[in-house]
């Protein structure tokens, strides 16, 4: 178990939004809050890991995080994202190594490609 450092929305929001890996000590009702989730996905997409399973299904969520840490906070999504286009776009924009080994499996030209890509 956690320690919950962080009960006050407003506490919340200035502490993740400095340090978005503070969400690990936020109280389970906040990390479910849209706002605090929010603050702390586009400081540090890694915070995705400690968001709540509900709003960690939600594409626009997943997406801030990737675009912010690219596919390491993609591996913190709900499994009904793995395989959305958008959500994979965003943390292959972030993190283009991993581009070749997933291309195939969502039907896309690599972006670096001449014959015109995405």
């Amino acid at each position: 178990m956690c320690i919950v450092k962080y009960q006050i929305k407003d506490q919340a929001i200035a502490a993740v939004a400095s340090d978005g890996m503070e969400l690990k000590f936020v109280s389970d009702d906040l990390k479910n809050d849209r706002d605090v989730v929010i603050a702390a996905v586009q400081q540090n997409g890694l915070a995705l890991e400690f968001v709540s399973v509900e709003l960690r299904a939600e594409r626009e969520i997943v997406v801030m995080a990737a675009n912010q840490n690219g596919w390491a906070a993609f591996m913190s999504t709900d499994d009904n994202l793995h395989f959305d286009k958008e959500v994979m776009l965003a943390a292959l924009k972030e993190d283009e190594a991993n581009w070749e080994a997933i291309k195939a499996q969502i039907g896309v030209e690599d972006p670096n490609d001449s014959k015109g890509g995405i």
